[in-house]
């Protein structure tokens, strides 16, 4: 935007003259001012491109104005609009400085004629900084031909027969040249720049002073030269900043040692490379280490929240004996999986200090079978649910291995977990146990989802999830198969894992070697790197509301976990609620479209599409399809990126799990009254 200034008194001519720049191509922003006060403010408080003025004001003339402006911006363009201005005063106007003058009579003139004004003055600057430029490049080579610190020679060019330059007599350098060529001034008298520097005809150096000698242009540059090119016999690499110029059929040449900064340049480059690395790295493991706190705040907060849900009902009325069988039930299973996340964690924080040790046994191929037999048996349960098989081969006769019964047993659970975990119902599981090559081989070969071959490399290292989404079909940690590598190699072992792809199942080898083979460095604790601490759980402040009635209030619950689905279902019922459930997002837009909830309840994290997707598809509905419908976000997210990114998706609350009952009931019955029922 061009910044015009325009000294005028008559509101008219400020009103053709500002039409006639608007309908330019210009882009400008124009200041109109009367008086002397005005105008030296307006020049002094803002940049000016270029001055209109009057040439006769009451108290202020137009040359008045310009030689104000010119003591302050000589560069300014100031062009005169006047309806009285002579010939012998336009004259004048321009001898003095004046850019153009412009008749009032005449404005069609007036965009030409900045646009002239505006083209005149970048030229000028462009010019004077084509000048200034110059001054500098012949500072420049004044400075490298008077820097006698540096190595200076001039040299007259040897020519054949075809008047090619073949190499270029020294006639004259100076101390710093010699000593830099380890000859003295006497010495040098007579020689040529290929007999001190032999291999110097085959490089850059070379090149370059050819080239300045047949074009006559200057060069400076930055010249390697490695081995025979260098000055000394003893040196491989050197580094030099060479300038020359041509003189008659030879040049001026001045260089300078940069050997020692270039060697400093490529140390920082490289000490920057690895700071930038390492960088990578840390911001990787932070954000590796905030996605595995993130799950597992979730994973614990999921059986807390039926656990205290269950509890809390149960103390609320006196159960039959079929609620509280299943309480009960729901209560232990939940305990369990808390117990083992728990577990997990003691053991990543054994193997990082180094407190993880064996209790080390020699056992036979048998024993090892028998206890292969009892964690098959722990899951079976589990794959007799999903009606996947586990088959179990083993070997019939091997030689002993030292290794800690319990821990290949977790190691052994953990493997058959994951294997029913990722196998779909009617799958196989195939365990076979065998001696080979002086090692005891466990492989454990599933019909499951698979691996992507891109996640391969990563499974067995903490804070890595392959699917570390809030629509993530699976619980767990993620720590299971990191602690399993480090129980098989503090045997002596290793585990791999391979998978063709997803959907064509994975096999997890493991292979420790025999007793006589086994290292003594087994039974001594390893350390896995970890950092990292479990967050602590959000505390959920009490509700005053003892006594609530949700009498005539419709929710709907989304929530894909069934025990909490229960939980939350029967207590609002307790409060007088119509309750339906969905296990999903598709069942749950069903119920929503039949039932026309008051309150929809939903959980976040839940398979194939989540809560947040609930809501954005609700939200799109109209007002009298439910579109407004208040909504509560029930999660075990609970980081306040969480909460912030409910809101926004379109919860009017985010309530974080373990829930207090009544906190939820009170939850409900406000929205409820303040929606439009």
């Amino acid at each position: 935007m061009l910044q015009f200034l325009l000294l005028e008194d008559d509101p008219n001519d400020i009103e053709l003259i500002s039409t006639a720049l608007a309908n330019s191509e210009l882009e400008i922003d124009l200041v109109t001012v009367e008086t002397q006060d005005d105008f030296l403010a307006a020049l002094t408080h803002r940049p000016i491109d270029l001055v209109l003025a009057d040439y006769a004001l009451p108290n202020f003339d137009g040359l008045t104005a310009m030689e104000m402006g010119q003591q302050r911006y000589p560069d300014i363009p100031f062009i005169l609009v006047s309806g009285v201005l002579g010939e012998d005063r336009a004259i004048e106007a321009l001898q003095l400085g004046a850019t153009d003058y412009i008749l009032k009579q005449r404005l069609e003139r007036l965009v030409p004629a900045v646009q002239r004004a505006l083209k005149e003055k970048q030229e000028r600057l462009e010019l004077k900084q084509a000048v200034q430029s110059l001054r500098e490049s012949e500072e420049r080579f004044r400075t490298s031909v008077e820097t006698m610190t540096d190595c200076f020679a001039i040299c007259l060019a040897v020519r054949d027969r075809d008047n090619r330059i073949e190499d270029f007599n020294i006639r004259y350098i100076n101390q710093a040249a010699c000593e830099y060529l380890s000859i003295s001034q006497v010495q040098q008298e007579g020689q040529t720049l290929c007999s001190v520097m032999p291999a110097a005809k085959q490089s850059e150096l070379f090149d370059g002073c050819c080239w300045v000698v047949e074009t006559g242009q200057s060069l400076t540059r930055e010249v390697m030269l490695y081995g025979q090119e260098t000055a000394s016999a003893a040196q491989q690499f050197a580094a030099i900043d060479v300038r020359a110029s041509k003189l008659g059929d030879g040049l001026v040449v001045t260089w300078r040692d940069i050997t020692e900064r270039k060697q400093e340049e490529s140390r920082r480059k490289q000490l920057f490379a690895d700071a930038q690395a390492a960088r990578k790295q840390a911001e990787q493991a932070s954000r590796f280490k905030d996605e595995f706190l993130a799950v597992l705040s979730h994973e614990l907060r999921t059986p807390l929240n039926a656990i205290s849900g269950w509890v809390q009902l149960l103390q609320s009325k006196s159960p039959n004996a079929q609620t509280l069988g299943h309480a009960i039930g729901i209560i232990q299973r939940n305990t369990e999986a808390l117990t083992q996340l728990i577990e997990d964690i003691l053991d990543v924080s054994r193997i990082v200090r180094g407190k993880l040790r064996l209790n080390i046994q020699q056992l036979s191929l048998s024993d090892q079978g028998k206890v292969i037999e009892a964690a098959i048996e722990t899951v079976r349960p589990a794959a007799e649910a999903k009606n996947i098989q586990i088959n179990f081969q083993s070997g019939d006769r091997g030689g002993l291995t030292a290794v800690d019964p319990n821990r290949l047993q977790q190691v052994v659970w953990n493997l058959l977990s994951n294997a029913v975990k990722f196998t779909s119902e009617h799958g196989q599981v195939q365990v076979d146990l065998e001696i080979a090559d002086g090692h005891m081989v466990l492989q454990v070969s599933d019909s499951g989802q698979g691996i992507e071959p891109d996640a391969l490399p990563y499974i067995f290292e903490r804070f890595r999830q392959v699917d570390g989404s809030s629509t993530r079909s699976q619980n767990g940690l993620g720590l299971g198969l990191a602690i399993v590598k480090h129980i098989v190699e503090l045997h002596g072992g290793e585990i791999s894992a391979q998978s063709p792809g997803l959907g064509q199942g994975t096999t997890f080898t493991l292979k420790i070697p025999l007793a006589a083979e086994t290292e003594t460095a087994a039974d001594e604790s390893k350390t896995l790197e970890h950092s990292g601490a479990p967050l602590s759980r959000a505390q959920v402040a009490e509700s005053p509301e003892a006594h609530l009635s949700l009498a005539n209030i419709r929710v709907l619950i989304v929530e894909d976990a069934e025990d909490a689905r229960t939980l939350y279902t029967m207590m609002l019922e307790e409060f007088g609620a119509e309750v339906r459930a969905a296990a999903s997002v598709t069942e749950a837009l069903s119920l929503f479209t039949e039932q026309r909830p008051h309150v929809l309840v939903s959980d976040i994290s839940m398979p194939t599409e989540d809560g947040y997707s609930l809501i954005r598809r609700i939200r799109q509905l109209t007002v009298d399809e439910g579109g407004q419908t208040p909504a509560v976000a029930l999660t075990a997210y609970t980081r306040p990126e969480d909460r912030t990114r409910a809101l926004l998706a379109g919860f009017q609350l985010h309530v974080p799990k373990p829930v207090d009952l009544i906190e939820l009931a009170a939850v409900v019955s406000t929205l409820a009254q303040g929606a439009d029922r």
